[in-house]
């Protein structure tokens, strides 16, 4: 394979390896930001930080919503939970009750159940969950997107792992096949490969940052990616093209 062959192989794994990282964590954010505003008029006092939603749900799975809920005061209480999950429109919404009884120091987590025929315009499933005040206990809520796929011969989870699996190795190799292509790099050539570098890791932190559910944090990274790209496609624009 020559040296020019190898390079524009590398870019093409690179560049499809990047985008379907950066796809699955940008899908992620979209959802928690759509999120972010659903059944939002009432503020909490603290939020639930310890709410869990999976990224992406299928017809193929049995997907809940969970949060673990902890009685930090010195009395038992009798705590209300209550989730509210979009169904089919944004506008419309069922809520479900969950009550616990906790004694002081216990923890209960809290699971409730959300399907594809939830999600608002057959797109994403808009969760907030709310633990009501009680006691010295403040009252909490927190919000989450789950996105929906029609793909019944896949789980969420194993689409996620599939994303996550093909676009770090498409990455890895294109890089590794774009850097050493040729020995003795150009300046012109050091500073693509450095871009590409920094553009292969942005990709894998997006991916991970939105699955995380930290979306303020990845509407900065996804911002940074497309700034690093646009300057990568113009670095790429003034390499001579027998030295690409």
């Amino acid at each position: 394979m020559s040296p020019k062959t190898k390079r524009t192989l590398g870019l093409i794994f690179l560049i499809i390896g990047t985008c379907l990282l950066a796809f699955l964590g940008i899908i992620s954010i979209w959802g928690d930001i759509e999120a972010f505003v659903f059944n939002a008029a009432i503020k909490p006092d603290k939020s639930l930080s310890t709410l869990r939603c999976p990224a992406i749900i299928t017809p193929k799975d049995d997907a809940v919503v969970s949060a673990k809920i902890e009685n930090s005061s010195n009395r038992e209480l009798e705590m209300l939970i209550r989730t509210n999950i979009t169904d089919g429109y944004v506008i419309l919404m069922k809520e479900i009750s969950t009550t616990l009884t906790l004694k002081p120091g216990e923890s209960e987590t809290v699971s409730v159940p959300i399907y594809v025929e939830d999600a608002a315009y057959d797109r994403v499933v808009l969760v907030r969950m709310h633990q009501t005040r009680r006691g010295s206990l403040p009252y909490r809520n927190s919000s989450c997107g789950v996105i929906v796929f029609d793909m019944p011969f896949i789980s969420g989870k194993q689409l996620v792992l599939l994303i996550l699996v093909l676009g770090t190795i498409l990455s890895g190799l294109g890089f590794w096949m774009f850097s050493t292509s040729q020995k003795l790099l150009s300046r012109e050539q050091l500073i693509s490969s450095r871009l590409l570098f920094g553009f292969t890791i942005l990709s894998f932190l997006l991916s991970i940052i939105g699955l995380q559910g930290w979306w303020l944090v990845g509407v900065l990274l996804a911002t940074i990616w497309v700034l690093l790209g646009v300057g990568l496609i113009s670095q790429t624009a003034i390499t001579p093209k027998n030295q690409f």
